[in-house]
């Protein structure tokens, strides 16, 4: 079942963070590899502000730790994954939800 309408997610992506390969997206353009760690996810639409919600997560491979994003704009966001020890690290599955109230 989709959900459209006010709050639906605008735009999604799982993605490598290796090799910027997209495994699914919606509305999403592009993955530039910033640094080990941090990669900018590049939308294919213009947010209407910058002040939209964000979901995300990494998995796979036992890389524990935590995923959270930062340079929040209409056009992208950038995704920061790290381990356990507080190292920046590449993952083999980053995953990002946005949405808004438009």
């Amino acid at each position: 079942m989709a959900f459209i309408g006010t709050g639906a997610s605008r735009i999604i992506c799982r993605f490598n963070m290796s090799n910027q390969n997209i495994a699914m997206s919606k509305n999403v353009s592009s993955i530039s590899h910033n640094e080990t760690g941090r990669d900018t996810v590049n939308f294919s639409i213009t947010m209407p502000n910058n002040n939209y919600g964000v979901g995300c997560s990494h998995g796979l491979n036992d890389v524990r730790g935590y995923t959270s994003y930062n340079n929040q704009s209409t056009t992208a966001i950038q995704m920061d994954c790290r381990n356990d020890g507080g190292s920046e690290t590449n993952v083999p599955q980053c995953n990002v939800f946005i949405w808004d109230d438009e």
